[in-house]
């Protein structure tokens, strides 16, 4: 299999790197010969007429490529002037660039995902309320974080975090949080409490979420919120940033069965990326979210499983 992935370069004024977004193409070879099994009926209508030794060619028709486009690890659809398939030798139509608030698409790639032993997944889902992971990083308010997710519950849980206190309000934190309200709001401070609250979202749909508390605004579904009451100096965390619950001072938070992400991603100061996390499974069917920086995998650290989504493309 090949992937291809589109690239972005974040635009020059806010000073980030280019980014990488993965789109996927299949590769079915495909002969055609008039005679297809083996052994051959000799009485087939191709022998029929022949009055000696006869002799076969073998016939060929162009191989055919279905080709699926992803960004963001999220199927594009509904773009009419994107090619579905690709016969060799042919050529074919790329789909409208896809946008991205503040980057500047710079072309499709084909570049792998996971190393041989793994198999990509279209995201992990918590099977309970005991399952998280732990990335291993602090949280920098000069970093940019970025993550795609989808949550169809309704219960009073953080699914990203990390605090330096027993909870989101005790000293400095960063907190993604769904309340009871079906509500989703960010929850971060430098020993100063500021939330911002968001109102109407789908908790059957897929979000993008992307912060950098230096830069004073969040992004959710490609929508800036300016965070003027968030104060912009660079702090750090003290405990490692979960995902699927919070890191509370080095205790997980509650968590809830149905979380799903599809990746997540970290950058640093100057734009470099730091962490690409992006859902998985190794050859034991160990389900986690493989490091495509470092090369680590990461598996749940709770109990129980997560739950592997649909094998993706790549």
């Amino acid at each position: 299999m090949r992937k291809i992935s589109n690239r972005f370069n974040l635009l020059s004024c806010l000073c980030f790197m280019g980014v990488f977004f993965f789109a996927t193409l299949f590769i079915f070879p495909i002969f055609a010969d008039n005679i297809t099994t083996s052994p051959a009926d000799c009485n087939n209508t191709v022998l029929s007429t022949a009055d000696g030794p006869a002799t076969l060619t073998a016939q060929y028709r162009p191989n055919t490529i279905d080709i699926a486009w992803y960004s963001d690890n999220v199927k594009i659809t509904g773009d009419a002037t994107a090619a579905t398939t690709c016969t060799y030798n042919g050529t074919f139509t790329l789909p409208t660039p896809p946008t991205k608030l503040g980057y500047v698409f710079d072309g499709w790639k084909a570049v792998p995902d996971v190393p041989n032993g793994y198999t990509k997944l279209e995201y992990i889902q918590s099977s309970g309320t005991s399952q998280y992971i732990n990335t291993g990083r602090h949280f920098f308010a000069n970093h940019l974080y970025e993550f795609s997710y989808k949550a169809a519950i309704t219960t009073n849980v953080a699914i990203a975090g990390t605090s330096n206190g027993s909870s989101a309000s005790n000293g400095a934190s960063w907190d993604f949080i769904i309340n009871n309200a079906g509500m989703y709001y960010w929850n971060g401070q430098a020993n100063s409490s500021t939330r911002l609250t968001l109102s109407n979202v789908d908790i059957n749909s897929w979000h993008t979420y992307r912060f950098k508390g230096t830069e004073q605004i969040l992004f959710f579904d490609e929508v800036s919120r300016w965070l003027s009451s968030y104060t912009n100096a660079q702090w750090e965390s003290n405990n490692n940033i979960f995902l699927f619950k919070s890191n509370r001072g080095g205790t997980p938070s509650s968590g809830a069965a149905g979380v799903q992400f599809s990746y997540y991603k970290e950058y640093d100061e100057n734009g470099v990326l730091l962490m690409n996390l992006i859902p998985a499974k190794n050859s034991s069917n160990v389900v986690g979210m493989y490091d495509t920086v470092t090369g680590q995998f990461f598996t749940n650290e709770g109990t129980g499983t997560f739950t592997a989504g649909p094998n993706a493309h790549q």
